[in-house]
Order: C-alpha cells, then sequence, then structure tokens
C-alpha cells in the first residue's frame, strides 16, 4: 500500500509543473511571519487603530460594527479607525503566505463566495496568496485594510505570485478604464496581463492548492465546525478517564499530571475537546498555509519564533499545508482531530512542498526526502530562513508525549501568549466556527455529522 501510494504521489508530482522562479526582493519578507497582527494596528475599540478616515474630515457614528460581510457607512465615513476589529480571524490576517481572502473572518471574504468562477476576472485575485510587507518593499502594493499605519502594503510576490491579478483588473466599471473594454464577461474582451488568471496548478480550477486525486484543501473558504475540534481527538489511551472532560488543553486546571503525567487529562494524553480553545483552532488547516508557526495553534509551542529554522527538528514549521481527504495519496497521519473525518493532511497538496517532517523531526537518525530541508526556493512562498542544506541545532522541544512523531502529532505545552518576533501579544478569543458564512459545505458536514451518530452507537 505504502508502494503504491508513493507511486501514485510521484506520478502526481510529474504530470504537474514546477512553480516558476520568483526572486523574493529585499525588505519584502512577511512582517508578521509568526506572529499576529497588534490591536494598536486593527484597533481595540471603534475609533482606534486603523484605516484612517475616509474621507478624511467625516464624522463617524455610533455604535458601528463591521464582523464577517462588507462593511456599511458609518455616520457618513467609508473607512474608519477600529472597522474591522471585530472580525474572527483579523489578527491572523496578511500574517504568512496564504490565500486570506477566501478565508472567512477577513476584511474581503464578502468579495470571494466559495462557489466563483475563479477564472473570472473580479475573483481569480480571491486564490493569490500574499502576506504584509515593509513599506520600504519594492514589491509592496498599498493595501486599504490599515491605510496609514505600519501594515499599509501587501505583497504577492513574497508568495511565489510573479503577477498581481487584483490591481487595476478586479472589480473594475468600464468607466474606469481608459479602453472601455467591457469587463462584465469572463474574458469580455478584457486582455489578462501574462502570468493572468491565477493557475499555479495549471489543473485549470485556479485555485491556490492541488485537487487530484482526492487532495484539495477540504475546508477551503470555511472554518472548522465546532462539531470537529469539541468531539475529537479520540482518547488516548483507549478508555480513559480525563478528570475534566472537554477542556481545552491550556484552560486553568485541564490538566492536572505532573513528573511522568506532565500534561495529562487524568489518564489520557489526548482528549475530545483538548483543542477547543485554542485561538486559532477556527483557521487551522483550512487552506495551504504555515499553520505551525501561527499562534493560537495545536503545534504553535513547537516553532518558538527565531528557532534554527533549517534544523530537522524546526525546518517542517515553515511548510504550507491543509487537511485533506484520507483518499489523498499524499496524506499524512494527523493526531489532531484522530478518529474523526479529518484525519489526514498534505503539504504535498501546498504547491508540491516536500515533507519535511515525518521521519524527519525528533529523530535519532532522520531520512528526509532529497527536496528537504524546505525553504522559499521551493515554491517561492517567503521563509524566514533560506535553507542551502541542513543545520545542526539543539532541540529545546521535544517530541510528544506518547513518543509518535507520525503527522502533526497533539503537543504536550502549552502555547506561548508572546512571540519574541514582534513583541506582540498572541492570545485571543478563540474563532468560533459557524460565526462567518453557513459553515462548511454539506457533504463535509455529513461526514460530521455521520462520524458522531457511529461514535453515539457505540
Amino acid at each position: 500500500m505504502a508502494f503504491r501510494r508513493a507511486t501514485i504521489v510521484a506520478l502526481i508530482a510529474l504530470a504537474l509543473p514546477t512553480p516558476a522562479s520568483a526572486t523574493i526582493a529585499a525588505n519584502c519578507g512577511c512582517k508578521y511571519q509568526g506572529a499576529v497582527i497588534p490591536d494598536s494596528i486593527y484597533g481595540s475599540a471603534q475609533g482606534s487603530g486603523f484605516p484612517q478616515l475616509s474621507p478624511a474630515s467625516c464624522t463617524i457614528g455610533t455604535s458601528c460594527t463591521c464582523t464577517n460581510t462588507a462593511c456599511p457607512k458609518c455616520g457618513d465615513c467609508d473607512k474608519w479607525p477600529g472597522m474591522y476589529r471585530d472580525m474572527s480571524a483579523i489578527k491572523y490576517y496578511g500574517t504568512s503566505c496564504a490565500a486570506w481572502d477566501a478565508l472567512p473572518g477577513t476584511p474581503w471574504f464578502s468579495y470571494c463566495p466559495g462557489n466563483a468562477d475563479f477564472s473570472h476576472r473580479n475573483y481569480n485575485w480571491c486564490q493569490q496568496p500574499w502576506c504584509y510587507v515593509d513599506s520600504a518593499c519594492a514589491d509592496g502594493v498599498a493595501s486599504s485594510v490599515f491605510a496609514g499605519s505600519a501594515v499599509a502594503f501587501y505583497s504577492y510576490k513574497s508568495c511565489g505570485v510573479s503577477y498581481d491579478c487584483y490591481t487595476n483588473i478586479a472589480l473594475l466599471d468600464n468607466s474606469t478604464r481608459s479602453d472601455q473594454l467591457d469587463n462584465d464577461g469572463q474574458f469580455g474582451g478584457y486582455p489578462w496581463p501574462a502570468g493572468c488568471p491565477y493557475d499555479p496548478t495549471n489543473e485549470k480550477t485556479y485555485r491556490v492548492f492541488k485537487t487530484i486525486g482526492d487532495c484539495a484543501c477540504m475546508m477551503h473558504g470555511e472554518t472548522v465546525p465546532g462539531g470537529l475540534y469539541l468531539n475529537w481527538p479520540e482518547l488516548d489511551p483507549a478508555g480513559c478517564t480525563p478528570t475534566t472532560p472537554g477542556c481545552d488543553k491550556d484552560a486553568t486546571n485541564c490538566v492536572d499530571g505532573t513528573g511522568t503525567t506532565a500534561g495529562q487529562n487524568g489518564a489520557c494524553k489526548k482528549w475530545p475537546g483538548m483543542y477547543s480553545g485554542q485561538a486559532a483552532i477556527g483557521l487551522y488547516g483550512t487552506t495551504c498555509a504555515a499553520w505551525d508557526q501561527a499562534p493560537g495553534t495545536p503545534w504553535y509551542s513547537y516553532c518558538p519564533a527565531n528557532s534554527q529554522w533549517c534544523s530537522y527538528d524546526w525546518n517542517w514549521c515553515q511548510q504550507p499545508w491543509c487537511y485533506v481527504n484520507g483518499t489523498c495519496a499524499s496524506g499524512v497521519a494527523s493526531s489532531v482531530y484522530k478518529g474523526s473525518p479529518v484525519a489526514f493532511y498534505s503539504y504535498d497538496t501546498c504547491l508540491s512542498a516536500p515533507d519535511c517532517y515525518t521521519n524527519v523531526a525528533w529523530e535519532t537518525s532522520p531520512t528526509p526526502p532529497q527536496a528537504c530541508p524546505f525553504d522559499q526556493t521551493d515554491n517561492n512562498w517567503w521563509t524566514a530562513l533560506t535553507c542551502s542544506d541542513w543545520v545542526a541545532a539543539t532541540t529545546t522541544t521535544v517530541a510528544p508525549s506518547n513518543g509518535t512523531t507520525t503527522g502533526n502529532a497533539t503537543t504536550t505545552t502549552g502555547a506561548s501568549g508572546t512571540t519574541s518576533a514582534s513583541g506582540t501579544d498572541t492570545t485571543g478569543s478563540a474563532l468560533v466556527a459557524g460565526v462567518v458564512r453557513t459553515g462548511p459545505s454539506m457533504p463535509f458536514i455529513m461526514l460530521i455529522l455521520a462520524a458522531l451518530f457511529a461514535r453515539m452507537r457505540m
């Protein structure tokens, strides 16, 4: 079976194109990689933070809120400081390379419906990965979301995209174009610039991830349903009894073990709901991103800021991945939701990234694939370090307590509250699935319900 899987992966890799080489300019690294956007940027209250007032002399109304839909005016202001503060994913927005505008709880999500034709000039940009960059970045594009702040520029080129399929292309009226061409049809006479529309896999799906072999990101454009992170992973050891059922592993008085049982909940190393309070659990693994470097995720404590990312134990932290169907040939077993319909993830789905985790991290004799160590030369997504070869480093994190290193196993230490990379707070309220949009597609919901029903019968 392993041979068949490996063969299928190899054949798929040969059939798909290698991402075009792109050079990431100086000052164009992802500004908040491994951290979150500070509330001094997005605002802690109405009138604080950014963006700047627009028009500049407008008057802000009272109790204006902008949650997960297009924002109406506030008073006579089109934009005002703190207007995006209540969006559920705002602190993660643009922190690292990802197709952020396709994620619920972000400022432009309402412009990127999941059933859109992403080959169309009005929607193609929704699938393009990007991140916020320094104002000195030559490839930076002015952003209106936090206009006037230190987060006023973003870059597609920092994330493997050598062409901007948004600026002067999307959401334009004919009256704004000097050539007066019809922009309303799919191509409607519009001359796409070289490299657009964005379709990195050449599958004609115009998405940021592969779909061949049932390997699409199964929750792309959705949040993780609460029924998933509240009811899984399954008990480990099987039949164990947690002292506090359903509690988040970092909650006060949740874990009660000491010494050899540190991090356990009663006799359980893992229990349903142990990740339910993680700040980014509603986003985790939904689309291609280096999720394990993001604060508020299950594995963040294993990827401390400023680690030696070119070493065996930390290189995987830089890698983008997403959850995929269990029949995906490149799927790797995950224990975060072990026993559920979401039990596999894939690096390969995300622009052919190699798996530099399995049989590598915490191994006495690592056996990495030849394509490892991973860095931005693999798929042109910015990474903090470029790794010409493996670098020896003293490991300061430990392998999971159950001794396994297969898949995204659970952590046994709490996620840090701050990150030294920026000094910004990384804590925050958990993202609640279902508060944005109607939730996952019906087939996926049915998988969750079926799994829950099966557990009830057992």
